[in-house]
């Protein structure tokens, strides 16, 4: 009997170094699948070229890091007024089951929403945004906007006034844009708006989000009193209400 004990025995610590390489080769599967992997910054502009006064949004993803920070948009300030317009998590987590093996994948994006206004016309250069890791800085890469000023023209003319110039805090007051477009030269009774219908011309007004230190009507409500019910007006800033555009009326200069 006791060759017998000994053959189980050998076969037993077979068995038991054949297991540990097998959990060992697992777990360095596992140590390979999970390491980490460099955290990289994209940047995207919504448009190439705009004309001044006109804002664009820039998108900032951080990649390969689950929670990161907002990026450091510090270097903008000299050409841009910057706003931030939202942030959202994109991290995703698959499982997946082949001949019995089972793994994980998980790969991690935060995407950060901002509105850029020029301060300037001119090839202006957007700083890479940067992100601070783990004390480490990492950078996006730069791009480029063509910004260009305004071209003169007596075609359309825009008006802002103002109900009063001074005031006190809380004390409100009120600001109007009125829109001047002159006549259709064949059709000066005509809404010369109609005929743009199809792509309407976008108008950039930038106190629509109202600066810090102000605050009004909630935006979409008195916004919804200016929609233009029969689909021709200007489409105003990035708003959407209803797919409608904005300003309808008698425009006439």
């Amino acid at each position: 009997m006791r060759p017998t004990v000994k053959i189980l025995a050998a076969r037993s610590r077979s068995l038991c170094r054949k297991f540990a390489y097998a959990l060992a080769a697992i777990l360095l599967s596992s140590v390979c699948g999970f390491a980490a992997e460099i955290p990289e910054i994209a940047s995207q502009l919504s448009e190439t070229e705009i004309f001044e006064g006109e804002s664009v949004e820039f998108l900032v993803e951080i990649r390969n890091i689950k929670n990161p920070a907002a990026p450091d948009l510090s270097e903008f300030e000299t050409d841009f007024d910057v706003v931030s317009n939202g942030d959202e998590s994109r991290n995703q987590s698959s499982t997946f089951i082949v001949n019995g093996r089972v793994s994980q994948q998980n790969s991690f994006s935060h995407l950060f929403r901002y509105r850029l206004t020029p301060k300037h016309n001119g090839e202006l250069t957007v700083p890479p945004p940067m992100a601070t890791i783990d004390g480490k800085t990492y950078k996006g890469r730069p791009l480029t906007l063509t910004v260009q000023a305004p071209e003169e023209q007596d075609l359309v003319i825009p008006e802002i006034s103002v109900d009063r110039t001074r005031v006190y805090p809380t004390q409100p007051f009120e600001v109007k844009l009125r829109v001047f477009v002159r006549p259709l030269p064949d059709a000066p009774q005509r809404d010369p708006l109609s005929v743009l219908r199809r792509q309407p011309p976008k108008i950039e007004v930038n106190w629509v989000d109202l600066p810090t230190g102000l605050v009004g009507e909630e935006k979409v409500a008195w916004l919804q009193q200016h929609l233009a019910d029969d689909g021709a007006g200007f489409a105003l800033n990035d708003v959407t209400l209803r797919g409608g555009l904005f300003l309808e009326g008698p425009r006439t200069a």
